[in-house]
């Protein structure tokens, strides 16, 4: 039998369950039916519909195959319960009708997005129905030997791609080699072993921080292989790469422990959400140098810069950005490409500089993440000095169209001063810090330079920009968001300097009033 705690704990990361009593009901009134993205309703009890609606694009596919799993769990569970036979003919039905879907996907050439996600996920799924109907179940034979297919599928080179798709799919052949217990899924153990190993080498810095950029996919990440890691451990399975992951686990989840807000939650940093990791936070100071990140928090506050970083997988976040929290409310965030689908109309506003705390030339706006990693040409964050009290980071960003930039940040968490310096720029530049969408921003004039008082809940922060080299200073308009595809229109802050090849502009960012009111 499978670890079905795993099994649970894959389903809850990859796609959120049912709340419980939604699925009570659902069991009771014998409710079986779910939604889709396009709004209809399609019965469980019908499964040779609920293939039908599927259309060319695959999006649809994955959003009903993910969201059956989440159904199909209460429903499974309610099964071991009371051996409901109503239950049983139900996902029994949902499951013959998705062989042949599951067949023609093997089978297609057709590169599909997130093709590896539909597959670790059936795998799942289809173990879990098929240990808990038992022996008898009349789709056993056909259930194992579509396993095996998936294995064979999922062990080449032709699906499998380097980040948390990869590590979802070897998750899923190791269930496979479990499960089998035969000799022609041993291949499948070895691959996955294999290239979880190669993995820990291409996503952890020596550090232990994760490569595919922000806290969020951190903690997926994290999660994910310490699912392998237990996983391996509850059957017995040894090998050199377990005991480098084991390594590398330990180191990773110390440097997660630097990375998350106070509160344990993943700070808003590239497309990271206001999610819960679990894990406790380290206050203090704490650089990774190689991945382009640094930290600093108190027991309530928190400060990131992050300029440099190594990996172009899921780079999400802007070099030379900045993230302030003070008291358990934000002063100003770096929001990064945390929309991915690149027809949505939003997309294009926070691709480019318009959504985003940083330093850019204007010129670079409106630019798709990959052509954003192409023009710049190299960044990197250099550790000045840091003690218990000051923080002092410099973070130097150079452009392909012979820009250079250089932000230098110094100072407390109470009171910091921000140096921007360029030269030799071909377009004009502007600074810009993006506000929680409660934030408000009010703009003066005094003693010659610019005074923006900024106020969140119980926390002031007076932001002072020095006039000179200083054209204007104005409130634009932003997209913030705390969890994955939401957005809120919020307040940014535009700063344009002097159009001239060559300029500073100073910040000083000042707490001025703090409560928990």
């Amino acid at each position: 039998m499978t670890h079905f705690s795993s099994i649970d704990t894959f389903a809850h990361m990859i796609y959120s369950p049912i709340p419980d009593e939604v699925a009570k009901k659902l069991v009771s009134d014998k409710i079986y039916s779910l939604e889709y993205a396009g709004g209809d309703s399609l019965s469980l009890d019908q499964p040779d519909v609920l293939w039908s609606y599927i259309p060319q694009v695959n999006t649809f596919s994955i959003e009903l195959w993910l969201k059956s799993l989440s159904f199909l769990n209460p429903l499974l569970d309610e099964y071991t319960a009371s051996c409901d036979q109503s239950i049983r003919a139900c996902v029994t039905g949902i499951v013959r009708s998705y062989i042949p879907v599951c067949d023609g996907l093997i089978a297609s050439s057709k590169l599909m997005n997130s093709k590896d996600h539909l597959m670790a996920t059936a795998v799942i799924v289809l173990i879990k129905t098929r240990e808990i109907f038992g022996e008898d179940w009349e789709l056993r034979p056909d259930v194992e030997r579509l396993l095996l297919r998936i294995g064979d599928y999922l062990s080449s080179n032709t699906l499998w791609i380097p980040g948390n798709h990869g590590v979802m799919i070897d998750f899923a052949l190791l269930h496979i080699s479990a499960y089998l217990h035969n000799m022609e899924v041993v291949q499948f153990k070895r691959t996955a072993l294999q290239r979880t190993g190669n993995q820990l080498e291409t996503m952890f810095d020596h550090e232990g921080f994760c490569f595919e950029n922000s806290v969020g996919y951190f903690d997926f990440n994290l999660r994910l292989f310490d699912l392998v890691a237990r996983f391996c451990r509850f059957h017995a399975i040894t090998s050199p790469e377990l005991t480098a992951l084991d390594a590398t686990l330990a180191k990773a989840t110390e440097a997660i422990r630097h990375a998350v807000l106070p509160n344990g939650m993943t700070p808003i940093i590239g497309d990271s959400g206001l999610d819960m990791t679990g894990y406790s936070s380290l206050p203090g100071h704490r650089l990774f140098k190689r991945a382009g990140f640094f930290f600093y928090k108190t027991t309530s506050s928190f400060f990131s810069f992050n300029c440099g970083f190594a990996s172009s997988i899921h780079k999400h976040c802007d070099d030379a950005s900045l993230t302030l929290r003070y008291n358990e409310k934000d002063i100003f965030v770096d929001c990064g490409y945390y929309c991915y689908d690149r027809r949505d109309p939003i997309r294009a506003f926070v691709a480019g500089t318009q959504g985003h705390t940083g330093f850019f030339p204007i010129g670079f706006d409106n630019l798709t993440p990959p052509e954003y990693v192409q023009t710049v040409l190299r960044a990197s964050l250099n550790e000045v000095a840091h003690s218990e009290v000051d923080i002092a980071l410099r973070g130097t960003i150079s452009y392909q169209d012979g820009t250079h930039v250089i932000r230098t940040v110094s100072g407390t968490l109470e009171c910091l001063t921000i140096h921007d310096h360029w030269e030799h720029a071909q377009s004009r530049m502007r600074q810009r810090f993006v506000l929680h969408p409660h934030a408000h921003a009010d703009i003066q004039l005094c003693d010659g330079d610019y005074v923006v008082m900024i106020t969140n809940g119980g926390v002031r922060a007076k932001l002072t920009v020095a006039a000179a080299g200083v054209e204007s200073i104005n409130c634009g308009t932003g997209y913030y968001s705390e969890h994955y595809n939401t957005y809120e229109e919020t307040t940014t802050l535009d700063i344009f300097p002097h159009d001239l090849p060559c300029g500073l502009i100073e910040t000083r960012v000042e707490i001025i009033a703090d409560s928990h009111d």
